[in-house]
């Protein structure tokens, strides 16, 4: 049936059953959906739609893009993630990849029944075919809705929970199109955004103890929604639904998400959605009191970038929208130009004609900073600013009544005063604390492991953390402390280098090959085709003074089409945005060169020489920014050795060696060496405390050093006792809570966010100047493998504004053993549960609500009398791998 038909009229007519198609409804825009203009102060709103599922769906699908730019932009992407993508093959069958791990570690892989809570078929996403095959789904030259190609797209890429990864992290002129509608859940009643807070049952907490979650709207406590108990509901139509983005492989990290977002409002900027077609229109909603309300899905089409059109006139809306999809981007502009003037350089193969046609910012989070900049969206979504983390009138709320607990916080330990900060922010800070049993203990609560550069003023992390760490510990030594708080709530990650400086102060006597996890890169057909690029023929004919002489001559009558090659090339670079100042000297001078109307064989070798290093500067281009190490410090290149693997079903996957980051290098070094000269760990327990969200470069630091705990004590070594306690999650028993929430999340090696300068570049500059050194050489076999190789290079995506972000490299962690797989596809269970959900505990100093942040700490402090799983004792002997093996079921 054609796409554009979705409902069938059932006609009976003499004994007859006749169905008709009925054409789906355009944008229509009831006069009872208009919400009228508002005035905050000198900002002003103009009418805004707000419309339900079905009649939002229907204008968005009447915009629409051409079917050269769908088609193009789909295939471009997945060219580049089929290039670079890290996980491009373990993503379409997690649990297919072939891995063991060593003692004592038994974890469960993403999409198996230890995985998360993620079912085998919602783990798998195979991005690339995926793409290719929706491209190749729409009719030729028909026009192409947004609901079918970019929401459909979103929902694939969602399937990934690769934070990392989404598929317009590279910014798209679509965004601007579909961000003029907001998705939200909406109160039917008040017509504003659903927020809603949610708190365990019983306020005794005890770790290991059971979370029943009890969710409380404008004041009342929620019984069911859509007839499911609340959580529930939750989980089924936005945590597992891929629609939205929850980029975390375990549901009950997933959740807490959600929640936090919860209490400022389910809200989302289309452009972040995936389809919603599938999720139901409203759900009733029952409170303990048995009265009830309804809540909607709801689109909210804004206006004031439609002065051209009628009140009510949605086709208007729907045309405007489609017209700004008719142009490219400048980046894919500039890219045209270029690949139209290689096209007429005289090579040997058919260039790629283009069709007719940013560490990752989450989408709650994308949203929010809307929404502490626009007074006029929170009036309209009914989200008072008091509400919304990072403005003035949430930090009075949380100061204007100073608790107890904020007073108690005056005697921190900063790394970096969030007074010293243009924009009150800091690391962290350590505090000594007692316990409800009047214990002492350290909390050492790190927000990130990094700040911007508004945020740092030019502050040193790397030794402001040796220097806040020695303090912490000459605190411990001196007050005979030996139990640490280690506060991650939050910890989005940050440097990798960083990370790898933390788990050289919790283990500051093992070597670089310990602390150093191992990397690797996939192989794609692209560095296939480089490699087998033999520069061997211009080297030799650089000292062929014959050839050169042969050369010479030949040239003499062809200096025109030399100067137009060179010239149409050094084009391709200044459009292409590719060269620098250097290069574009040699380039320059090559052309008066032969302006002079002469060549002799001097001149020619001086040239070709130049153009020669200049290509070769780069050495392997696919390299730049990797720094690859052995496990002695000796520093190679990882693509020289091709190791086969087995990923995702696929046998004899290509990967380079492995190797250790120079991040990680550098913590080694002898400048650090000597600033770590006396440092000690004096901690002998340490629980790492999360909401599931420590991810990137902050499980890189806390989840190598739990490992790390873990094999030095399980072979009979000294080492702290490090265990993770995760709050929240999805709620219930400890054991329920375990297997759907990791402490951790998205450990996936290390993010590309500048693909244009780091592979790009490198891979166009290093072939523009080698295919100039073969055509002033006369090689057309050499000429011919370099434009086979260029051949394969990606297309700009027609509408992306700059190149996606992807996990360019996966990380090992040493301690599972050299058959593991990244850690990425583990899911790491948490060793304790805390059964309560924190409000306002996570990001910045001036977001904190200090009495929950008092009380999460101290509730988390009563877990340090937990056993440590590996350790306990069974029958007065400790427990061997058949009785306990760290991230097995028993949790």
């Amino acid at each position: 049936m054609d796409k554009c038909l979705s409902r069938v009229v059932v006609v009976f007519a003499a004994g007859l059953v006749l169905f008709i198609p009925a054409v789906e409804g355009a944008c229509e825009l009831p006069a009872s959906s208009l919400r009228q203009s508002i005035k905050i102060q000198d900002a002003t709103f103009n009418q805004a739609y707000g419309l339900t599922l079905e009649e939002g769906l229907n204008c968005l699908r009447e915009v629409t893009s051409p079917w050269g730019a769908v088609n193009q932009s789909l295939r471009a992407v997945s060219d580049f993630y089929e290039q670079f993508y890290a996980f491009r093959r373990i993503c379409q069958d997690p649990p297919a990849s072939a891995q063991s791990q060593a003692y004592p570690f038994s974890l469960g892989v993403f999409g198996t029944e230890q995985g998360g809570g993620t079912s085998r078929e919602a783990a798998a996403a195979d991005i690339v075919d995926g793409l290719r095959d929706m491209a190749a789904s729409f009719p030729l030259d028909k026009p192409v809705s947004v609901v079918d190609w970019y929401l459909k797209a979103t929902s694939l890429f969602n399937r990934l929970r690769d934070a990392h990864v989404n598929w317009r992290n590279g910014r798209t002129k679509v965004d601007s199109a579909l961000n003029q509608f907001i998705f939200l859940l909406q109160d039917d009643a008040s017509r504003n955004v659903v927020k809603f807070e949610v708190s365990a049952a019983d306020q005794h907490v005890t770790p290991d103890g059971t979370a029943e979650p009890r969710f409380t709207y404008r004041g009342k406590t929620i019984k069911t929604i859509g007839g499911m108990a609340p959580m529930r509901w939750m989980r089924e139509n936005l945590l597992e639904n891929d629609a939205f983005n929850y980029p975390y492989k375990s549901v009950g990290a997933r959740a807490n998400h959600m929640l936090s977002m919860g209490q400022i409002g389910l809200a989302w900027l289309a452009s972040n959605m995936g389809d919603v077609s599938t999720l139901k229109p409203k759900a009733t909603v029952v409170f303990e009191d048995s009265s009830f309300l309804t809540w909607s899905w709801t689109f909210l089409l804004l206006t004031k970038n439609f002065p051209g059109c009628a009140l009510y006139d949605g086709p208007c809306y729907s045309r405007v929208l489609t017209g700004t999809l008719d142009e490219p981007s400048g980046l894919f502009k500039s890219a045209r130009e270029a690949w139209e003037l290689l096209s007429n350089t005289g090579t040997t193969t058919t260039s790629k004609p283009p069709l007719t046609n940013e560490a990752v910012e989450s989408p709650d989070e994308e949203l929010l900073s809307m929404l502490r900049q626009d007074a006029s969206l929170r009036q309209l979504l009914g989200v008072a600013e008091e509400h919304v983390p990072g403005t003035e009138a949430h930090l009075r709320s949380l100061v204007s009544n100073p608790s107890p607990a904020a007073v108690a916080a005056t005697d921190r330990n900063w790394m970096l005063r969030p007074e010293d900060s243009p924009q009150h922010a800091s690391y962290g800070f350590f505090q000594l604390k007692t316990d409800p049993d009047g214990e002492k203990y350290f909390v050492l609560k790190m927000t990130r492991f990094y700040l911007s550069d508004g945020e740092s003023a030019g502050f040193d992390y790397m030794q402001g953390f040796v220097d806040f760490w020695k303090k912490l510990s000459e605190s411990a030594q001196s007050t005979g402390v030996r139990r640490l708080l280690v506060d991650l709530s939050g910890n989005s990650g940050g440097y990798v280098n960083f990370a790898y400086l933390f788990v050289r102060v919790m283990f500051p006597e093992l070597p670089f090959s310990k602390v150093c996890n191992e990397y690797d890169r996939p192989i794609g057909s692209l560095y296939q085709a480089w490699s087998k690029i033999d520069e061997t023929p211009l080297l030799a004919f650089l000292n062929d003074t014959v050839g050169l002489a042969r050369r010479s001559k030949e040239l003499s009558s062809k200096l025109a089409e030399l100067v137009a090659v060179t010239r149409r090339l050094t084009k391709v670079g200044l459009a292409l945005d590719i060269l620098e100042y250097d290069q574009i000297m040699i380039l320059q001078s090559a052309i008066d060169e032969l302006d002079t109307g002469e060549l002799d064989e001097k001149s020619l070798h001086s040239m070709i020489n130049q153009l020669y290093k200049a290509a070769s500067s780069f050495g392997n281009p696919f390299a730049q920014s990797l720094g690859g190490f052995t496990a002695k410090g000796t520093d190679f290149d990882p693509y020289n050795t091709e190791v086969l693997k087995s990923r995702g079903g696929v046998n004899n996957v290509p990967f380079t060696a492995k190797f250790r980051v120079e991040d990680c290098a550098m913590v080694f070094t002898q400048e650090m060496i000597d600033a770590l000269d006396g440092v000690k760990n004096p901690f002998t327990e340490i629980l790492f405390l999360t909401d599931g969200l420590c991810g990137s470069s902050c499980d890189t630091a806390s989840r190598t050093a739990y490992l790390l705990s873990k094999q030095q004590l399980a072979a009979g070594r000294n080492a702290p006792r490090i265990n993770f306690i995760a709050q929240g999650g999805l709620g219930g028993s400890a054991a329920e809570a375990k297997t759907t929430l990791s402490a951790t999340s998205f450990p996936g090696g290390n993010v590309m966010s500048n693909a244009m300068n780091y592979v790009y570049n490198p891979v166009f500059s290093a072939s523009l100047f080698g295919y100039l050194a073969a055509e002033w050489a006369g090689l057309e076999d050499l000429k011919a493998s370099i434009d086979k190789f260029r051949y394969l290079v990606p297309q700009y995506p027609y509408y992306w504004s700059r190149l996606p972000k992807y996990a360019q490299s996966e990380m090992y962690q040493n301690e599972l053993g050299p058959d593991s797989l990244p850690a990425e596809y583990y899911f790491f269970p948490t060793d304790i549960y805390l059964p309560e959900w924190y409000s306002d505990v996570r990001g910045m100093p001036n977001q904190w609500n200090e009495s929950e942040l008092s009380r999460m700490h101290n509730d988390a402090a009563k877990a340090f009398s937990t056993e440590a799983q590996l350790f306990r004792q069974v029958d007065g002997e400790l427990a061997g791998p058949e009785q306990f093996l760290v991230g097995s079921a028993e949790g």
